[in-house]
């Protein structure tokens, strides 16, 4: 009874053998349907919701192996999270837009109701200072896919550093740009790059008829060479790093600064 309702703690571990989704689409290119198949196999999974006082954290993690259109990778890691979600600011957010957006009939006919994200957030600008001044984090990551032992993966933190009451008259889009922050990072072994061509390329049957070849890469050889060209080029403009075969990239902004792979970029 005394919970708001919307958290509970709680941690949740499942294990499922095997997912398939089927569906069907038309093909850009040529208008025909075609059939789509999603599997996934072995996929386990883990759920926490864990509060620290009026602070709150919420996990995600999934991990399995993958099956579409014919196309086989030995794993497949997905995982976010939200944390230092503070309920009670929260909590009146959430009052406040339904209050907010949840009307309908005369007010929608008229376009009484902002369609624009930031202006129908614009009336609430105390509570969303108020959520924001206890330093919220998103995590996504790693997203992950890994084939005969070559990874690549993919991570990315949003959050917001110093938001105080005083920013409470600060226009949101503002705020955002003052205060918001963003950390990126990816990986890939380049010999992904060979066991894609020769699954994915080398495999006329799993390629929609929208994606056709470039006329320099008529094989996996070629295709995988044209990717590796392209790469050597973002590793010669500082876009990428390379250590061996694997190729990485961090990229982190803050309120004056962006910093790519270590060092300042204008």
């Amino acid at each position: 009874p005394a919970q708001s309702g919307l958290f509970m703690p709680m941690q949740a571990d499942g294990h499922v053998t095997h997912v398939l989704l089927r569906g069907s689409a038309k093909a850009a290119a040529t208008g025909a349907p075609g059939d789509l198949a999603l599997g996934l196999n072995d996929l386990s999974f883990t759920q926490i919701f864990a509060r620290d006082k009026d602070l709150w954290t919420l996990r995600s993690s999934t991990r399995s192996t993958l099956d579409v259109l014919g196309f086989s990778a030995d794993k497949l890691e997905l995982a976010f999270a939200l944390r230092r979600l503070h309920e009670p600011s929260l909590s009146k957010l959430a009052r406040a837009l339904l209050a907010n957006t949840g009307r309908c009939g005369a007010d929608v006919k008229a376009g009484a109701l902002p369609a624009d994200a930031l202006a129908a957030l614009a009336p609430l600008q105390a509570d969303v200072v108020d959520l924001l001044a206890h330093d919220p984090q998103y995590a996504v990551g790693p997203i992950a896919l890994e084939l005969a032992g070559k990874r690549a993966e993919l991570s990315y933190t949003l959050s917001t550093r110093g938001v105080t009451a005083d920013d409470r008259t600060q226009p949101l889009a503002a705020l955002v740009l003052s205060k918001g922050m963003l950390q990126a990072d990816a990986s890939r072994d380049l010999g992904l790059i060979d066991l894609i061509a020769l699954r994915v390329v080398g495999q006329p049957s799993l390629q929609p008829a929208a994606a056709q070849l470039p006329a320099a890469a008529p094989n996996p050889a070629a295709a995988a060479l044209v990717a590796r060209t392209m790469i050597d080029g973002f590793v010669s403009q500082g876009y990428l790093s390379r250590a061996g075969d694997t190729v990485k990239a961090a990229l982190s902004i803050a309120p004056g600064l962006v910093m790519l792979n270590g060092k300042p970029f204008e």
